[in-house]
């Protein structure tokens, strides 16, 4: 049996899915970050940690909620990012 996964390896994951879709829907621009190693479990996991955490209390009182993605978008997502890092290869490999 696996051994489960942390707080801090969920949110390493979930900062990856959050920087990725970002990229995705040009939010923000940057590299796309390597998902390799990283399988739909292990992301449906992270997400699910993440979003079950509390919100990070701030100094005025207010609370900042982590960003996570939605799980039906998890395999799009996924998919999506495999994609561009081998298209991005390719080019880089004949460029």
């Amino acid at each position: 049996m696996p051994d489960p996964m942390t707080t801090d390896r969920a949110r390493e994951i979930n900062d990856a899915l959050v920087t990725a879709w970002m990229v995705r829907e040009q939010i923000t621009c940057g590299p796309v970050p390597d998902l390799s190693g990283i399988s739909l479990a292990d992301a449906m996991e992270a997400t699910e940690i993440v979003a079950a955490l509390p919100g990070e209390r701030q100094p005025d009182g207010s609370t900042i909620l982590k960003c996570h993605i939605e799980e039906k978008a998890l395999a799009g997502l996924l998919a999506w990012t495999l994609m561009t890092r081998l298209s991005q290869i390719r080019e880089a490999a004949h460029g």
